[in-house]
């Protein structure tokens, strides 16, 4: 069988991520194992020093094993070979030595010059031959007798004891180990992703300087100044590669914006700059600046990145965690190290504890390289940025108030607080509701929005009111139909969409892209959609309670306007002798009929209603002796109107034909019915006689007059309800009527029942 590219060379057990990952936490076991095991080689007095206040000797800050004798709270002043001194062993002209400050030193980059830092190399070698005595004396004081110099001689053991090992020693093997587990972690998941290869080998380079820095800042006192040049240059060279694969993360992830082959000049740029502090080229140590203009680069191709993805929310909100978690793991902890000897002072806190801000980045980095949730980490993004702001803004008032005006440090903390209480916390709400609170909607207006939803009697227009809130509300680029059955909304590819379940005869909807492309769906805005499908189940089912009670209280009326009514209209119309009465009684049973049709929910065709307007029209026409002529197409459409539609153009139609009898000397009217466009066109004119015309009297058909019956904007306003039209002109022999009523209307207004 032919295996993948991925397993060519490799065993098929380690090609999957569970094997891959336990042989590099193996590894990464060995490497520990093994600098643990070197660090306890050595001699070891048991003293726990710090450096002194005063500038003089060495803090003894506690005491145990070969030098028990030396008190707590002693201050040791310096060693001397014992009796049995081996001048072979000694460095030359080497016998005994003051200590100091210096000794103690974590970091060289820290030191002043390479000139202090090669003193510093000697001393260290110069004390570690004395403590490699088989007896040296301590030289002492304890401050209880006034500072008198007293001498103890001991025996140091070839090796420390493993609970010697202080806490920060662990501390920076843990921080190593985790970096290297979490990147290879992420890589393994994805071999062949750059980004999670470029993050695997920050892993490996942070483990390695953590592991020599663990090694030489928790040493007792000394070690042999050439191992400890060998443990510095290791450190440095591990930081620098960790500074070189974060920039070309930021240049990889989450768009390439270069090609690979153009990542080596990182590592051949820096690595030039780290051969040149190694071999002192310059006068002072510069390794801690340059993973200073490490980060400040890796933040301007993080600024970069930044604008290649305007258009990709996702991408952008994977680069937001990853580059915050950068800037406050690598910043909290390079920043420090990189301006202190700038200043001239000590970093702020001890180097092995600034290793565990690197564990914030690197869990950062992690969720943002494997993309995991990112619509909760965009969220988590701006509230650390606006802690973090916060938290820099107070120090800076404070240390402002001091040094300006010089007051204490109490007191200028709690001014501190003040003004950032007053000043910083309106600021930062307000820049929370500008970048995460983004819904532009007030609670009035979603709740006007979702009224008008559920209120909405027609499936069509309810669905275009509800597309059309979701698009006010979240502002996606993408709405469309979604045949999948969903019970509740639903977050989708990491929160670039968001599904609504169908709800108030509107279908499913999926939308994608939200705030115009420039933002995620959030667990906040999931809780949103949730409760505002609940709001309009809700407000659903009391809109259907209530169309229910509508609909029975139609069907009462109906029965009694049928049964009582209809009844003795029909019994009138059985016992009338009078023609016209007749007529009149037959047109009210008409109209009726109607009105009890609409009550009943009941539709009719457009055939339907053209003949009952025929029926109607010849009959009253042909009472006032005046000629019809009808036109209508061969083929009509199968429409079924609704009640507002049909009801409205009887009306209308009626009135028309009302103000024909009423007002004009026509001997002539034509109806012509025709089809056009996506409607239907009525066109009633009326031809006067020939006395009428020598005369010069107008016709009835003008309606916009202000005595024709209900008038033009009566007309205007049922012919809105069905989103028709109507127009009116003279002709040389009396006046036209035109109505125009879609086949295919949208939703009408309410209908009327009158």
């Amino acid at each position: 069988m032919k295996l993948p590219p991925s397993a060519v060379g490799a065993s098929p057990l380690l090609a999957s991520p569970g094997p891959r990952l336990l042989l590099i936490t193996l590894i990464g076991l060995i490497a520990c194992l093994v600098v643990t095991v070197f660090a306890l080689r050595g001699p070891w007095l048991g003293l726990t020093l710090a450096p002194s206040q005063e500038g003089r000797g060495l803090q003894v800050i506690q005491s145990i094993g070969p030098a028990s004798a030396v008190p707590a709270g002693s201050r040791l002043l310096g060693l001397q070979a014992g009796a049995t001194a081996d001048p072979n062993r000694l460095t030359a002209g080497t016998t005994s030595l003051d200590v100091q400050n210096l000794d103690l030193t974590e970091d060289i980059g820290l030191l002043p010059s390479f000139v202090e830092v090669r003193r510093f190399m000697m001393r260290q070698t110069q004390l570690h031959d004395l403590l490699g005595q088989s007896s040296v004396t301590l030289q002492w004081e304890s401050p209880e007798a006034g500072g008198e110099r007293r001498h103890t001689t001991v025996t140091p053991a070839a090796e420390r004891p493993l609970s010697s090992l202080p806490w920060l020693y662990w501390v920076q093997l843990l921080s190593g180990l985790l970096a290297l587990l979490i990147g290879c972690w992420v890589w393994v998941l994805q071999p062949h992703d750059w980004g999670a290869r470029l993050f695997a080998i920050t892993g490996a380079a942070m483990l390695s300087f953590t592991l020599p820095a663990a090694w030489y800042s928790t040493r007792e006192l000394a070690l042999d100044g050439t191992l400890l040049d060998l443990l510095s240059g290791i450190n440095m060279s591990g930081a620098i590669l960790f500074g070189c694969a974060l920039i070309s993360i930021f240049l990889c992830f989450p768009r390439q914006l270069v090609p690979l082959r153009a990542l080596l000049a990182i590592p051949v740029i820096f690595g030039a700059l780290l051969v040149a502090d190694l071999l002192q080229l310059w006068p002072r140590p510069l390794g801690n600046l340059i993973t200073l203009l490490q980060t400040l680069v890796a933040l301007a191709c993080a600024a970069w990145q930044w604008r290649a993805t305007r258009n990709d929310p996702a991408a952008r909100a994977a680069l937001r965690w990853v580059a915050l978690s950068a800037l406050v793991g690598a910043a909290l902890f390079v920043v420090p190290m990189g301006i202190a000897p700038l200043l001239g002072g000590a970093p702020p806190l001890p180097q092995g504890l600034g290793f565990v801000f690197f564990l914030i980045m690197y869990a950062g980095i992690a969720l943002g390289v494997a993309r995991f949730r990112l619509f909760a980490l965009d969220e988590w993004a701006y509230r650390i940025l606006l802690w973090v702001s916060g938290v820099l803004l107070l120090l800076v008032v404070d240390a402002a108030l001091i040094w300006l005006l010089h007051l204490a440090p109490a007191l200028s903390l709690g001014v501190s607080l003040l003004i950032v209480g007053f000043l910083y916390l309106p600021l930062r709400n307000w820049f929370w509701r500008r970048l995460v609170t983004r819904h532009g909607l007030s609670e009035d207006a979603l709740f006007r929005g979702v009224l008008d939803v559920v209120l909405e009697p027609d499936d069509r227009r309810r669905t275009a009111q509800w597309r059309n809130l979701l698009q006010r509300l979240f502002q996606p680029l993408e709405i469309r139909d979604l045949d999948e059955p969903l019970a509740s909304p639903v977050l989708r590819d990491d929160g670039l969409t968001l599904d609504f379940p169908a709800v108030a005869g509107a279908p499913a909807l999926r939308l994608r892209y939200p705030w115009q492309g420039r933002g995620l769906f959030s667990r906040d805005y999931l809780r949103l959609a949730r409760r505002l499908m609940v709001f309009l189940a809700q407000a659903d089912a009391s809109r259907a309670e209530f169309a229910r009670g509508v609909a029975e209280e139609r069907q009462r009326i109906t029965r009694d306007l049928h049964d009582d009514i209809a009844s003795r209209l029909i019994s009138s119309l059985h016992q009338a002798q009078d023609p016209a009465i007749k007529r009149t009684l037959r047109s009210t049973l008409q109209d009726l009929r109607t009105i009890l049709s609409g009550l009943a929910g009941e539709s009719m065709s457009l055939d339907g209603l053209l003949e009952r307007l025929h029926e109607e029209a010849g009959e009253r026409l042909d009472a006032a002796n005046i000629a019809l002529e009808w036109q209508v197409p061969e083929a009509l459409p199968d429409w079924a109107m609704e009640y507002p539609v049909y009801k409205n153009l009887l009306s209308v139609q009626r009135e028309i034909l009302s103000n024909v009898l009423r007002h004009s000397h026509a001997a002539l009217v034509r109806i012509a019915i025709a089809l056009e466009g996506d409607g239907v066109r009525f066109t009633t004119t009326d031809f006067r006689t020939a006395n009428a015309l020598a005369a010069g009297e107008d016709a009835g058909c003008d309606i916009s007059h202000p005595g024709m019956g209900m008038g033009m904007a009566n007309m205007q306003q049922r012919l809105a309800q069905i989103h028709g039209t109507i127009e009116h002109h003279e002709h040389e022999e009396g006046h036209a009527v035109t109505l125009w009523v879609p086949l295919r209307s949208p939703q009408m207004a309410p209908p009327l029942l009158s």
